[in-house]
């Protein structure tokens, strides 16, 4: 049997007919693709709902929602940096207690691999006299660190229970550059990070160098 070819309008690729249309001859549509479809479905929609009412990306709506959030948490954050304690590490600012131990919220760290003149240790200046170069070391290492962030890697506690960390202010870490500078030195320093530090230091005779002066661990002993 001879099937009877279709006339009237060609169908609508989105579906529905066309008030425009209706009564007229149409001319015939040539194939369409699945992007000409696409596009034609997209401007229909523009024309009956008005641009306004186009399916939104629930993502990007989600993103714009959530950046103010963001930005507010981050505020809040960087208004609350003087302290916080994050995955085992100590950030925050810090009170210096003597030149070799600092206080981030309550907490005594003692920082490694350096030993620094005790708070009422005297040295010796080049001409023998004395003078506090422990309050000096301690003076150093708060001028250093001036109120800015301390970020802390802790590595143990020692046997006062203090924690013990190797600290940074601004990257550069704390315990270097106070042996460096002469203020402390090398001590107990298992990965030898500072040996060189501490010759730079007495070849120069910076701080504690420039005279005489006891170990820190030998003056804890005999007082």
């Amino acid at each position: 049997m001879m099937r009877t070819p279709r006339t009237g309008p060609p169908k609508r690729p989105c579906g529905g007919s066309d008030p425009h249309t209706a009564g007229r001859e149409v001319e015939p549509m040539r194939k369409t693709t699945t992007t000409d479809r696409l596009w034609i479905c997209r401007n229909a929609m523009k024309k009956v709902w008005g641009s306004q009412s186009e399916p939104q990306d629930p993502l990007r709506e989600w993103r714009a929602k959530m950046s103010p959030l963001k930005a507010a948490v981050l505020g809040l954050s960087l208004a609350a940096f003087p302290w916080f304690v994050m995955a085992g590490d100590f950030v925050g600012q810090a009170s210096i207690i003597d030149g070799d131990t600092i206080e981030i919220r309550g907490e005594r760290i003692r920082l490694t691999g350096m030993d620094a003149p005790e708070s009422r240790q005297l040295c010796h200046d080049a001409a023998g006299r004395p003078w506090r170069c422990g309050q000096q070391a301690a003076l150093a290492l708060d001028a250093m660190v001036a109120r800015r962030p301390v970020v802390c890697t802790v590595e143990g506690t020692d046997r006062y229970g203090r924690v013990l960390a190797a600290c940074a202010v601004g990257g550069r870490d704390l315990a270097g550059w106070m042996i460096k500078n002469g203020w402390a030195v090398a001590y107990y320093d298992r990965l030898d990070r500072h040996s060189a530090a501490e010759r730079d230091a007495r070849t120069a005779g910076r701080g504690i160098w420039a005279g005489t002066f006891q170990r820190p661990e030998d003056w804890r002993r005999q007082n």
